[in-house]
């Protein structure tokens, strides 16, 4: 497994894996030992055997077993790191899905929140609105009046000058 994956493990997954490494050492110890033990014994034989072909006849059962045991260590590396990989496939699935579905809940709450403001904006603008005609319609007398006083001071002014210039003949 390569450093930077062994990194991105939790420290449960690593000690889950330190765990699975120990048991295999010891048990990759056990079989040591056996096969050293097998193999003192093949000494022996051989010793006692006398013969270099009888000899190696019994040695090929040594050589068979380590074989077998190299075997298995590799089988059983073969299927961690399978275990591994399946894993963080998992793990980037799960994480890519949750990813997806953050921005759609994000992409949502922003819809709402934009719906939500125009709604306020308009109810706003509906309250000035109201406010406005109503200031109008209570002011219409007031200006009504300040049109006809203008009216009358204009025609005032106009009566004036007009006899001013009579006079002034």
């Amino acid at each position: 497994m390569k450093e930077m994956e062994l990194k991105k493990l939790k420290r449960a997954d690593l000690l889950e894996i330190l765990v699975e490494q120990g048991e295999r050492i010891e048990s990759l110890e056990r079989q040591l030992e056996e096969a050293k033990a097998e193999l003192e014994y093949r000494y022996l034989t051989i010793e006692k055997a006398g013969s270099i072909a009888e000899a190696s006849l019994k040695l090929n059962g040594v050589f068979e077993a380590a074989e077998a045991a190299a075997r298995q260590y590799v089988d059983s590396i073969e299927h961690l790191n399978q275990k591994q990989e399946i894993a963080l496939a998992e793990r980037e699935a799960l994480s890519k899905e949750k990813a997806a579905q953050m921005l759609a809940n994000a992409e949502n709450e922003s819809a709402q929140m934009i719906d939500s403001a125009k709604r306020e904006s308009e109810r706003y603008w509906s309250l000035a609105q109201e406010k406005i005609y109503k200031l109008i319609e209570a002011h219409s007398d007031v200006l009504s009046l300040n049109i006809e006083e203008s009216r009358n001071d204009a025609s005032a002014r106009k009566d004036e000058s007009s006899q001013s210039s009579i006079i002034e003949e």
